[in-house]
């Protein structure tokens, strides 16, 4: 089950770019040991390594043809059509955290992007000037008063904890692609996580090419951004736990 967490993964890669850039100009290595939040550590790197071993045999040569054959221009309306579908997430979550305004604003998002932008394919929403947001279950239970939680490496979906990983199920329940019939939802799940996968694999190699942990640099940044988008701060789509800018603003 691949949810809707593109901005997320994103965001993460970006951050652990920006986290290796410093430890390589300072001179400073990532840190090893176990900490609080990962008491399941080994059995993480496990799943990592497999998550590393089924990219590279499976997952990136598909996401390589997918680049190559697919026009950019056709990839960002690929890219704008998820980002429309998880709009209704996000919606519900507005209101489960109590920001009517933003709620406005992402329902505006969905009806003017739905119906002008063509079930999504363009996002004329973000070019009358509604911001894009993203809110999930996990940041609710968060607001809630779950805050800390458990580390957890998952098969394929990556890094996550247990708290949004219950969250996960919520985003999967009100997502619509649920509803769709078991071929057609796998379609598009599968696109997604191809789609996802192709605007990840140049930072993706540049990690695993500079001889750094690779697995702590990459919970760090999840864990840390999860952190910030949980808190309450202004979650749209140019928001990093650290100045991104260095790396430019990837697509959606």
């Amino acid at each position: 089950m691949i949810t809707n967490k593109n901005i997320t993964i994103i965001k993460i890669f970006r951050t652990t770019m920006v986290g290796l850039c410093l430890g390589l100009t300072t001179g400073c290595s990532v840190k090893t040991a176990p900490i609080k939040q990962d008491p399941l550590e080994p059995l993480n790197r496990g799943i990592y390594a497999a998550n590393q071993v089924a990219d590279k045999l499976f997952i990136n040569p598909v996401a390589m043809v997918y680049k190559s054959a697919i026009p950019p221009p056709f990839q960002g309306s690929i890219r704008n059509i998820f980002s429309n579908v998880g709009e209704v997430p996000t919606m519900i979550n507005d209101i489960l955290q109590s920001k009517p305004k933003q709620f406005g604003n992402d329902l505006s998002r969905f009806v003017i992007n739905t119906t002008l932008g063509i079930a999504g394919v363009f996002d004329i929403a973000g070019e009358l000037g509604f911001t894009k947001h993203k809110e999930d279950f996990g940041q609710t239970l968060s607001q809630w008063g779950y805050k800390k939680s458990m580390y957890l490496v998952l098969p394929i979906i990556g890094s996550s904890t247990v708290r949004d990983t219950i969250g996960m199920v919520g985003n999967y329940i009100v997502s619509f692609p649920k509803y769709l019939k078991p071929k057609y939802r796998n379609a598009y799940y599968g696109t997604y996580l191809i789609s996802t996968k192709s605007d990840l694999m140049g930072p993706q190699q540049l990690v695993e090419s500079a001889g750094v942990d690779e697995y702590s640099l990459v919970r760090a940044s999840y864990l840390q951004i999860r952190e910030y988008d949980s808190g309450g701060g202004d979650n749209t789509n140019n928001n990093t736990a650290l100045n991104a800018e260095m790396l430019g603003e990837p697509p959606e």
